[in-house]
């Protein structure tokens, strides 16, 4: 019984301190968001596999499969991985592990998954019963993150580079509950439009690294040419690079090409702030929002190493959902 009253008696309070003054506002806000398009895996664990089957047998053939002592003698034991398809997005995990295995033969500059900055803005109706509606836009973008480069020998085979956009409009009501006579607590949510891709750029040359990887007992990267005289071959010991001899068969591997996956449409968004009320009537904020939104995106592709790659037309989920941690000021209107 006295755990009851000192809830309702809590409870009382703090609708009691619930601040009632009317207002219009509107308010502008920063915020930082963590992983975008959710590729955090796919960047920084997992790459991305194409559609192409593994590096050709000559890879290891020309190498001396089997062989005990892959990297002083340059023969290797059989490869495990030549019926996997190869990544067309190496993770970044994979590429350190290889910098640090090859000594330095092969180094990886990563950055991990992306990280985005949302400039928002919006109109804001308070009512004399704590509740409260909102209408607005945000714009997040990229600022940070989503770079992956890598070298072997000294020649760059992988810089791929990340991007991401969204442009989210809500509409929302929640309510609000006063803490003393100037904070406030406040929660809500509602519907929004949104509209926005992530897009990947880059070269991925493929056949100098699996080359150089098959010594070392792993490979990785994408090969699309065929025939010995159409591989580099790179020497573990001394570094020597040996271009290709032949030219039967074009270097496919994907060179400069862009892939934007785009999605739009209706989602949800819901926040959860605090809010400091100035002498002058204006607000300081501090609030989470989270967005839930998404498509699937489809890119068709030109150069022959992205349609070997991928294919003449790929489809990937576009994730637009993301926490967003803000601060911002709300101007009395």
């Amino acid at each position: 019984m006295k755990h009851a009253k000192i809830l309702a008696f809590a409870l009382a309070a703090l609708f009691a301190t619930a601040i009632q003054a009317e207002g219009s506002y509107v308010g502008f806000g920063l915020g930082i968001q963590f992983n975008l398009a959710s590729l955090g895996n796919t960047i920084v664990n997992d790459g991305l596999q194409g559609t192409a089957a593994g590096p050709p047998p000559n890879v290891r053939a020309n190498n001396g499969a089997g062989g005990p002592n892959c990297m002083l003698t340059q023969t290797c034991p059989a490869d495990a991985f030549a019926t996997d398809n190869q990544k067309v997005v190496v993770d970044e995990k994979t590429l350190v592990a290889l910098s640090r295995l090859t000594l330095g033969n092969m180094d990886a500059k990563v950055s991990g998954p992306m990280i985005g900055g949302e400039l928002k803005a919006f109109y804001e109706k308070e009512f004399a019963s704590g509740a409260w509606v909102r209408g607005g836009a945000g714009l997040t973008r990229k600022i940070a993150g989503g770079s992956t480069i890598s070298h072997a020998a000294g020649i760059e085979w992988y810089n791929v580079q990340w991007n991401y956009s969204r442009l989210n409009i809500p509409i929302m009501g929640g309510f609000k509950a006063g803490i003393g006579e100037t904070v406030s607590v406040y929660a809500g949510g509602g519907l929004s439009y949104n509209k926005g891709f992530f897009q990947l750029t880059g070269t991925n040359l493929g056949n100098v690294p699996s080359t150089f990887l098959a010594r070392y007992g792993t490979s990785v990267g994408l090969v699309t040419t065929v025939g010995a005289g159409n591989q580099f071959n790179i020497n573990p010991v001394t570094g020597a690079v040996t271009t290709p001899t032949s030219t039967s068969a074009s270097l496919q591997g994907i060179w400069g090409s862009k892939a934007k996956f785009k999605a739009e449409g209706l989602g949800f968004n819901f926040v959860t702030g605090i809010e400091k009320k100035l002498e002058t009537g204006d607000k300081l904020f501090f609030e989470i929002g989270q967005v839930v939104a998404g498509g699937i995106g489809r890119r068709g592709f030109k150069d022959p190493g992205a349609i070997s790659a991928f294919a003449p037309v790929a489809a990937y989920p576009v994730d637009l959902s993301g926490t967003t941690y803000s601060f911002g000021y709300k101007m009395h209107m």
